[in-house]
């Protein structure tokens, strides 16, 4: 049986800031602007986007736990699939004609909803074990 408790209350706040920490670093590798950055994260306000880039700001919600999550195993899942640092790091901006993209960038499926990141994390990891 899975735990339903709110990954609030199932991840530390220290976890939470760590994963932040780590996927606010991911966006830089992508080259990823301040706005996409914070679509990618569910739109935080510019404020405390810098807050969290600085190391303070305000606790971490569920979704946004949920979002860096997705943002480290989309990476690691690259470092995984394209051992060529070039290659992983540029896949997410580099037109993909999987039906899933449908000839879009993946990042475009990614900003576009929470939905987006898990389809896209789904997909590599079965890429992965298949």
């Amino acid at each position: 049986m899975t735990d339903q408790r709110p990954l609030t209350e199932l991840v530390t706040s220290h976890q939470a800031r760590v994963t932040l920490k780590v996927a606010l670093k991911i966006t830089v590798i992508w080259g990823l602007t301040d706005e996409q950055t914070r679509t990618l994260l569910g739109s935080p306000s510019p404020d405390t986007l810098q807050a969290w880039k600085e190391g303070g700001g305000p606790p971490l919600g569920e979704e946004t736990i949920l979002r860096t999550g997705h943002i480290v195993s989309i990476y690691r899942s690259l470092d995984t699939l394209l051992p060529l640092a070039s290659a992983a790091h540029s896949w997410i901006k580099r037109p993909n004609d999987n039906p899933l993209y449908k000839g879009r960038r993946p990042l475009d499926v990614i900003l576009e909803s929470l939905d987006g990141l898990q389809v896209t994390v789904r997909h590599l990891l079965a890429e992965i074990y298949s």
